[in-house]
């Protein structure tokens, strides 16, 4: 099934607090971009379809990030529909100053942006990218003709940043030890992904969710106490936005005043999610 992106619009957002344009043309063009950041950052098909006044006939083609490019304003009607299917809300705004530029009957602006979106099975996307959007006059007013939005392409981490990315996920989950240790519950739910899944020692199902996750622990932390942990031959593969993580670890914990020593392996999957590292699922098992 082809995948739809919460992405189509998001070209025509503009950003607050940017400098008034300064000419007439310029002023429309902004009131333009103004009518459409109000489309992009809705669901509601009737505010979403108004905006398709405001191309110009005929226009295009348009180049969205994802997918086959569009040729025609129909075509991008037909990508909202089916993508308004899909989402349950969604946010866009501009990440740079809005460029506007105008000669005689022709006009484009340019900048970058970042939208995020909610799908309606829960499922959360977030994405940034830089746009170029064309304008022609028809009679008194401004029409959208073309726009063209696109991701900036990642360069590959170089081996001393990969290094560096790894040792900022073992200290991370050494923080997230020391967090358990202090009893920090503030700390611990920031190391996990909204969607975090367990696999625990003793537990004979997945543990799903942060709340869930939190719970437990919180449970567990009322009669127990990390007395002392190691976390041993760390190991951390960088793929892209996705890590794993594996070591063996040593811990002894003392409950209703019984002191317990443990041995086991631990792999974490981390996930990066707007900048920072989470993670995203948890597989311990203890020697025997």
């Amino acid at each position: 099934m082809r995948r739809v992106v919460p992405l189509l619009l998001i070209v025509l957002v503009v950003a607050a607090g940017v400098a008034q344009a300064q000419s007439k043309d310029e002023r429309a063009i902004r009131a333009l971009l103004d009518r459409s950041i109000q489309a992009a950052n809705s669901v509601d098909p009737k505010v979403i379809q108004a905006i398709f006044a405001e191309y110009a006939r005929p226009g295009g083609p348009f180049y969205a990030p994802f997918g086959n490019p569009l040729s025609s304003t129909a075509d991008v009607q037909a990508f909202t529909n089916e993508m308004l299917a899909q989402i349950a809300s969604r946010s866009s705004r501009a990440t740079s100053p809005i460029t506007v530029r105008v000669d005689k009957n022709l006009a484009w602006a340019t900048y970058t942006w970042r939208t995020e979106a909610t799908l309606k099975d829960g499922t959360r996307r977030g994405f940034e990218g830089r746009a170029t959007v064309s304008f022609i006059r028809e009679g008194k007013n401004w029409k959208i003709a073309h726009w063209h939005s696109s991701l900036p392409a990642t360069l590959p981490l170089t081996a001393s940043a990969l290094n560096a990315e790894a040792q900022r996920i073992i200290q991370i989950e050494r923080d997230a030890w020391e967090a358990l240790r202090s009893k920090d519950l503030a700390a611990i739910g920031n190391y996990f992904a909204d969607d975090v899944s367990i696999f625990e020692y003793g537990q004979a199902y997945r543990i799903q969710g942060k709340a869930e996750v939190l719970r437990g622990i919180e449970t567990w932390l009322g009669d127990s106490t990390i007395r002392s942990y190691q976390i041993l031959d760390p190991k951390v593969q960088v793929l892209g936005d996705t890590a794993i993580l594996s070591y063996y670890f040593t811990d002894t914990v003392v409950t209703a005043g019984r002191e317990m020593p443990h041995s086991g392996k631990l792999t974490v999957v981390f996930a990066k999610e707007g900048g920072a590292w989470k993670a995203l699922h948890e597989h311990v098992s203890l020697n025997r």
